[in-house]
């Protein structure tokens, strides 16, 4: 907390920005994404990345994006010439919706092919976050998405978990359509991602025993039975299960919109991603097979 508030000097900002982004947060995600895609990146990955962003984010023809100042971009920044695109981007960057900021980074995170290095991608994620964290933000990027979710604690073991199941077709893909029903900004569906996080474990349980089709408390039970994970974790994620079967009719046809929150879908990806976690380190400290 900076002297001038500490001091009482300024009010001190205390409230989430949630659907709302006020200038001081677009103006340093501005200036993140200024020196990733324009000032750091070689002229080749830049030129491509504008030419990515124009036609596929913002839907312009390809033949009206406009080449000043492309080539040699910094001795041209150098010297206060601006090409018409960085223009284009930053008045968008300024007067856009709150969501539609989140929507542009989001799209550099989802590409099938990255427009930055991985490397340059991870610094810029973290720097992003770090940005959304110090402006007090309700969203961080999780994996390729823009999540409502404030607290690093709860993005670690979802973050860890895409990594480990990154080979794991069924987990990965379940866990990352949690994410996408939870990053919905404008209409979020709580219930279908709680679905997706608990689906995600089942995936991981059918695979350490063997089996295609097990609900998850049949194949929780086979491993409690087996004695290879501690009985009480198993026997906890069991009562999770049954939440989701009962509460609400998560996992089942519902006559009416159930009363679920933020906070519900939250807790469940994070509760099924650390289960996850879990259940494939001690599968590899015991040489199990996910097959």
């Amino acid at each position: 907390m900076p002297f001038s508030e500490r001091s009482g000097y300024k009010p001190i900002r205390s409230a989430l920005q949630r659907e709302s982004v006020d200038e001081r947060l677009r103006i340093k995600l501005w200036n993140a994404f200024f020196r990733y895609f324009i000032w750091r990146s070689d002229e080749t990955t830049r030129r491509a990345s504008f030419i990515i962003y124009w036609c596929e984010y913002f839907n312009n023809p390809i033949n009206a994006f406009p080449y000043d100042y492309v080539y040699k971009l910094r001795e041209h920044i150098i010297n206060n010439e601006y090409p018409s695109f960085i223009k284009y981007v930053q008045k968008y960057f300024n007067e856009c919706k709150w969501y539609e900021l989140y929507d542009i980074i989001e799209f550099t995170f989802s590409k099938p092919t990255p427009l930055l290095e991985e490397n340059d991608l991870n610094s810029f994620k973290d720097e992003l976050n770090y940005i959304m964290q110090q402006e007090m933000a309700a969203y961080r990027i999780v994996g390729n998405q823009v999540v409502e979710i404030s607290d690093d604690a709860e993005i670690k073991p979802i973050e860890e978990c895409l990594k480990v199941t990154r080979e794991l077709k069924g987990p990965f893909i379940h866990l990352n359509t949690a994410l996408k029903y939870l990053s919905n900004l404008e209409d979020p569906d709580f219930r279908n991602s709680i679905k997706e996080s608990i689906s995600a474990v089942e995936s991981i349980a059918n695979m350490l025993t063997g089996t295609k089709s097990n609900t998850l408390d049949s194949a929780l039970k086979m491993l409690e039975k087996r004695k290879l994970f501690h009985p009480a974790l198993i026997q906890g994620f069991s009562k999770i299960y049954g939440y989701t079967c009962d509460a609400e009719g998560i996992r089942h046809s519902l006559h009416d919109e159930p009363n679920l929150t933020l906070a519900d879908a939250k807790f469940m990806l994070v509760a099924c991603s650390a289960f996850i976690n879990y259940l494939i380190s001690k599968a590899a400290d015991k040489g199990i097979s996910l097959g």
